[in-house]
């Protein structure tokens, strides 16, 4: 199935390649991925009435990338908040190093969350749901300017629709990232 998605993602990227680039970029820059890494999925689209921007991913680790991926996690000068452009949105705000964690199983997208039904991964993303989180990562950047915040997902309780999530999880059993950035 997932073979199935790739297909179709890069079918779609082909058509878009300005937003296949951009959006690779920032995948990359802010899941610190190897630079030889594999991809079993990465579809990226700039679509709808309100300009929703995404990107979703998986990446396939080798054994050994998968290792130093996962020991990269307690690296705090590396999973540190780095600027970005997603879509119309700047990022520049501090990220809190809670907001860099990556945590045990899915606690990153559940911790008390309010708008956890803002976490989807997009339509037809079954492998998604068939696998289960070792470590999960997600961040809430939510207002614009100097009024900007990131948020740890569990973190955020009230107030606007963020403008951007990352969010992320790490399947220990098939080595693989799942990752996700969208408006």
């Amino acid at each position: 199935m997932v073979a199935g998605f790739s297909v179709l993602g890069f079918g779609w990227i082909a058509l878009r390649p300005d937003v296949y680039s951009k959006h690779q970029v920032v995948l990359e820059q802010q899941f610190h991925l190897p630079p030889d890494v594999e991809y079993a999925l990465l579809e990226s689209d700039k679509s709808g009435k309100y300009s929703h921007t995404n990107i979703r991913a998986i990446v396939q680790f080798t054994p050994g990338q998968y290792n130093n991926y996962v020991r990269s996690f307690d690296d705090e000068a590396l999973w540190s908040m780095q600027p970005f452009k997603w879509g119309r949105f700047e990022i520049e705000a501090p990220g809190s190093q809670r907001a860099m964690t990556w945590w045990d199983t899915n606690e990153a997208f559940h911790d008390g969350s309010s708008f956890s039904h803002y976490l989807s991964w997009g339509h037809n993303q079954d492998a998604v749901w068939d696998a289960t989180p070792a470590h999960s990562f997600c961040f809430a950047v939510v207002g614009e300017g100097a009024g900007q915040q990131v948020y740890q997902c569990g973190d955020y309780q009230e107030g606007p629709r963020p403008k951007v999530f990352v969010r992320g999880f790490v399947d220990s059993s098939e080595q693989r990232l799942y990752a996700y950035i969208s408006t």
